[in-house]
């Protein structure tokens, strides 16, 4: 065909086109027989497809070195420098390539080719310096040369340079744009080079034949190749291959990912040893595979292990010169092909094998198509952080460079360090001498070298453990050693295994601590107590639970609001022998008499100001401010009980996927253990001064408590009011508060706050903790800049099933320095608990892997009330010690970082948290489903762009009518809290299907940011001030609008999003405004009453009442004429 194309070159235009015509009648279409010459006359031509890709990415970040194609060669021997200059010049003449650049024509791309350019040789003698500055300096140039940009519009796109570098030795650089080059293109410009430098040294005439097609022809072939049935047949195939691709690998990376994909990288080089590759070639011959397949098997397990993902992609290179009228042409040619690894049902690595071999036959015989065009067909979810497909790169040599001798000299080709990363990671393998030697190409703003170093050490294991038996289960392959297995099962969780033995319970403790700490006082609001009278006071109400028929393990109710009394009842059931049972009065009714008919509770403490939310409860209810002079005349003694550390201490419900909560029983020795491990952890003293702030439904909230008796420190207890930050830094002045214990959330706006109005305020804080949701380093520069920063910060973190706190980071305080910008680590165990990391199938992870957390040790939960099967599910044996021992299975997405601290990633299932508070989205979804005519329901997760999570609900109506959202707030508020109803009600016709029939969650709308306003007349702001409150609420939950009338809650608010309005509002009209307000006219309307009401509070009395006798005195006229002024 090469010499049809020849003469076909020859021919005049006119007979070209008269050869097409005849060709044409027969239905034959030349061009997709035989690439062939195009007529240079239009002096413009299109690009490739993998040209138009490298132009358009130049045209989105100009310069960047990326997609340099930089080569070394190590020259030895006496050089001719002139004749080096001359064979650049017959290079450039022999290939357009090297000639040509690139237009923007009415913003399409075009290339031209320059009738005459010259590749200038660069020289640099550097041989006469000393070594010490030799070598930094040769090393600074190659890195240079390899950086330096191209201009793609003007030329040349390739720079060479000679640097000596010893008396007879040289370093020929060569750099050419990935626009006009590939690693073929590299090789065959080396191997030309040294021909044509053979015959300039010794007088000869090159004899390279003369090229009948040039890369131009190519591109304007490919063009024409593919279309009509070559392009569908191609197109067909790798859509049923990518079908459902749009999910990315979650590979975990020590750095938060740029919103922009970056390309600053390093290389780190490894090598597999010979014994381990005979065994792979073995294997590979023994499943009619290739040494290529094996490896890319293994890469698909290496990432599984680290992702937990069953679907991979994996990009992988191919020449593409499958065609021999392009072997000896230069330009990129070079196709990406996406290999998807299959590993649904856990085969062997057999099995898989011949998945991936099944794959690969069928991606080869379908590479014509550019994956640049593949792209644009198939449109994945564009993210501007990562490449589309793949991130994850596997390049095989399989042939390797070798030396070439020449006149007088002998080139070899150098390995280059270049400092880019074109995919998060790029595995590059080359058989050689028996050996494998191994490069991982990283992203450095992604990942950290020893992670790359630990990664290699894991893909060395598994290709070991391959090569000894292929058919073993890919579960069962492990890419731990086994020093890494000892210090993850056993050196980290030595101590958890101790036996303790408990002697004195809580309530016997805190007896202890009232008597050694007389002075110890509890506050809340404006009464407050002694330790030692609440100690009484307890016993008191003690005696009386135990003649109301309280015996051991009897479940006791407290529903009562947030007063001394609730300190009371908690402690007096401890000291009856019975089961604390919280019960918030601010949860709905629905869902309190659920937790009281669950329980089997035996009687309910209450006080008459709320017993009413409690209707038809199955337990008698005592209301204890009718019982004061009764529990007067009882002993102030303890009375004679016996607890035993299996017996339960308290019951908290929390969210259950099956649509009702589920309550936590936490053991007597657990909760003692605990306490008294935090009094220690935190050092608590009868000299701090402890913040009491969670909802006692919250076993945080028992944290906060306890451990502060059993220390003998003072109490401050939050009221029912929801303080605002502004009324919390009151507190912490007001009682010189030492610690404070705040929700995740909540910590975030109080720092803003602080950081804004009382950067500079001296406290006498000493610690924080913040815990119940995940933490970000942007709320830690205000705290490390303020007076703040001279307290200990704590990030907490503890399922309820594990008793509160498992484990703690400690926040370094050059957070600047030892932190990303991103989610702070929740750290390691505290107090002797066990943690371990294991996989889907019960398999250690090795760090830096994903997989769950299972936590074990002493202060395990005794399970779930009344649910022994969903007991038996989250409670399970420690496969890894005996004796009987737990773990608890969080469904945490955790890994260890590189600095061995424990990040959380996510769920492994629906649970999310929302202000600190854990949460199945199926409860949500199953309640929303009871609705009329609700037929469909999904409930998701968003987080705003100050990371503030909130519920979104998708629904679909049988009759597709849309219920008002003020209305699905109040049928959800029946029986759920308020933080778990949801701020968006959103509609749908139907609800997205992915090909397997699943709903497809990512094909969800995104939330309608007018998060649907409960009115159906919207009424626009009509004064000054109104306008101004719309546009805080408007602002603060980030709608595009908001009306007079419109609930600040029906449109997606709640109490932390409250704060910020609250705090807004004071900077805009200087006054005080509380949150109750908020919660009492929730509108803007009644916004501005309050606000209108504080400015009239703050005139002094006489000016006010001469204003008002003023404006009597004006007539209608004179208000007008004064309004329109």
């Amino acid at each position: 065909m090469n010499n049809q194309a020849d003469e076909i070159s020859r021919l005049s235009p006119e007979k070209r086109k008269l050869l097409e015509k005849i060709l044409q009648q027969q239905n034959i279409d030349l061009y997709k027989k035989a690439i062939l010459p195009v007529s240079r006359e239009r002096g413009r031509f299109p690009l490739s497809y993998a040209q138009q890709r490298m132009w358009f990415l130049d045209q989105w970040q100009p310069g960047n070195p990326m997609y340099n194609n930089p080569a070394a060669v190590v020259i030895k021997g006496e050089i001719d420098v002139q004749a080096m200059q001359q064979t650049l010049n017959a290079l450039s003449r022999r290939h357009e390539v090297l000639r040509t650049c690139f237009d923007n024509e009415d913003g399409n791309p075009v290339q031209t080719i320059k009738a005459e350019s010259t590749i200038q040789l660069q020289y640099l003698d550097i041989f006469a310096m000393p070594e010490e500055e030799r070598q930094p300096l040769m090393r600074r140039e190659l890195d240079e040369e390899a950086q330096a940009p191209f201009d793609l519009s003007t030329g040349p796109l390739v720079r060479t340079k000679l640097i000596r570098t010893g008396s007879d030795e040289h370093i020929f650089l060569l750099t050419m744009h990935h626009i006009v080059s590939d690693a073929w293109t590299l090789t065959l410009f080396i191997k030309e080079f040294a021909d044509f430098y053979q015959s300039f040294t010794s007088a000869k005439q090159p004899q390279l034949p003369e090229l009948p097609l040039h890369y131009v022809d190519y591109a304007v072939w490919q063009r024409n190749y593919l279309t009509g049935s070559v392009l569908e047949q191609q197109l067909d195939y790798w859509k049923s291959v990518l079908a459902e691709a749009d999910e990315p690998l979650n590979f975990p990376t020590d750095h938060p990912r740029p919103k922009m994909q970056t390309f600053n990288g390093d290389v780190f080089y490894f090598q597999i040893d010979g014994t381990t590759v005979r065994a792979l070639e073995t294997a590979s011959r023994q499943q009619d595979a290739t040494l290529f397949m094996t490896l890319l098997t293994a890469l698909d397990v290496l990432l599984f292990k680290y992702t937990g993902q069953e679907d991979i992609r994996i990009g992988t290179p191919i020449a593409n010169r499958n065609r021999s009228e392009v072997e000896s042409m230069l330009g990129v040619f070079v196709n990406t092909l996406v290999m998807r690894g299959d590993l649904s049902g856990m085969p062997t690595f057999a099995g898989l094998l011949q998945r991936v071999k099944g794959n690969a036959v069928g991606a080869f015989a379908h590479q014509d198509i550019p994956f640049e065009m593949l792209v644009e067909e198939l449109k994945p979810e564009r993210d501007t952080s990562r490449p589309p497909f793949f991130q994850v790169m596997f390049v095989m040599q399989n042939a390797p460079s070798q030396s070439l001798n020449m006149a007088n000299v002998v080139l070899t080709p150098q390995p280059l360090h270049t400092p880019t990363a074109k995919f998060d990671l790029t595995f590059v393998m080359e058989p050689k001498d028996g050996l494998i030697d191994g490069q991982i190409v990283y992203n450095t703003d992604l990942f950290e070298k020893s992670t790359i170093e630990r990664l290699a050490e894991h893909l060395r294991n598994l290709l070991v453990e391959i090569g000894k038996n292929i058919n073993v289960k890919i579960p069962q392959i492990s890419l731990l050693s086994e020093g890494e297995k000892n210090e993850l099962l056993v050196n980290r969780n030595n101590a958890s295994h101790r036996t303790v033995n408990i002697d004195h319970m809580i309530h016997e403790r805190i007896a202890e601590s009232a008597q050694r700490h007389p002075n110890a006082r509890i506050f809340c609001g404006s009464t407050e107590t002694s330790l030692v009278h609440l100690d009484r006071r307890a016993n008191q109400m003690a005696h009386f639970l135990l003649e109301s028929g309280i015996t051991s393990e009897s479940i006791v109710g407290i529903h009562l609001p947030r007063t001394l009394d609730l300190l009371t009842a908690m402690l007096a059931v401890f000291k009856a022998g019975g089961v604390c049972l919280p019960l918030d009065p601010d949860y709905p009714t629905e869902r309190l008499s659920y937790m009281i008919a669950d329980s089997h509770a035996a009687l309910i403490l209450s006080h008459s100001s709320v017993a009413g939310d409690i209707s038809d409860p199955e337990a008698p209810i005592y209301n204890l401010d009718a019982l004061k002079v009764r529990l007067s005349q009882l002993p102030e003694m303890a009375p004679e009980t016996t607890v035993v550390g299996e017996n339960g201490a308290y019951i908290i419900y929390t969210s259950g996927s099956t649509g009702r909560p589920k309550g936590v029983v936490i053991p007597h020795a657990a909760f003692v253990q605990h306490c008294q491990g935090m009094r220690d952890f935190y050092q608590l003293s009868s000299l701090d001064r402890v913040l009491q702030f969670a909802s006692t439904n919250f076993d945080a909230a028992l944290e906060q408590i306890f451990p502060t008796m059993l220390a003998g420190a003072d109490l401050v207890m939050r009221d029912s009011t929801v303080w605002t930050p502004q009324e919390l830094f009151q507190i912490i002045l007001r009682h010189k508060l030492t610690v404070i214990n705040l929700p995740t959330a909540y910590w975030n706006q109080f720092m803003i706050e602080w950081s804004r109005m009382h950067k500079a305020v001296k406290t006498e804080l000493r610690l924080i903790i913040v815990g119940g949701d995940l933490m970000t380093s942007d709320s830690l520069h205000g705290w490390e800049a303020s007076s703040l920063g001279t307290a200990r910060l704590l990030n907490a973190y503890g399922p309820t099933e594990t008793t509160i706190t498992a484990t703690i980071y400690d926040i370094p305080r050059s957070t600047q320095v030892d932190l990303d910008k991103g989610a702070i680590p929740i750290g390691s165990a505290v107090l002797e608990r066990s943690l371990y990391i294991l996989d889907s199938h019960g398999n250690p992870t090795p760090v830096g892997a994903s997989g769950e957390l299972y936590i074990g040790g002493f202060a395990l939960a005794r399970g779930y009330l009344h649910r022994p099967d969903l007991t038996a599910e989250k409670f399970v044996p420690n496969p890894f010690h005996g004796n009987g021992e737990r773990l608890y299975r969080t469904g945490d997405l955790v890994r260890y970082n590189f600095r061995g601290d424990i990040e959380f990633l996510g769920r492994v299932d629906t649970q999310v948290k929302i202000r600190g508070y854990r949460i199945e989205l199926g409860e949500i979804e199953a309640e929303l489903s009871r609705y009329p005519g609700v037929c469909e329901v999904v409930v998701s997760a968003y987080a705003d762009v100050s990371a503030e999570k909130y519920l979104v609900a998708y629904y679909v109506h049988e009759n597709n009518i849309a219920a008002e959202t003020k209305e699905l707030r109040a049928f959800l508020g029946q029986t759920l809290p308020d933080y778990m109803i949801p701020s968006v009600f959103m509609m749908l016709e139907s609800m997205p299907l992915a090909p397997s029939g699943k709903i497809d969650r990512r094909a969800l709308p995104a939330p309608d940011q007018n998060r649907q306003t409960a009115r159906a007349e919207f009424v626009a702001p009509r004064t000054e001030t109104e306008i101004k409150i719309a546009e805080i609420v408007s602002a603060v939950l980030r709608v595009e609008r908001v009306g007079v009338y419109d609930n600040f809650f029906d449109l997606g608010g709640h109490s932390m999003l409250g704060t910020q309005v609250i705090s807004r509002l004071r900077d805009v009209f200087h006054v005080e405004v509380s949150l109750r307000e908020l919660f009492e006219s929730p509108t803007v309307e009644g916004l501005t009453r309050a606000i209108a009401t504080a400015q009239a509070e703050s005139f002094q009395g006489e000016d006010l009442e001469a204003m008002l006798m003023e404006l009597q005195t004006l007539s209608d006229e004179q208000i007008k004429q004064q309004l329109n002024s």
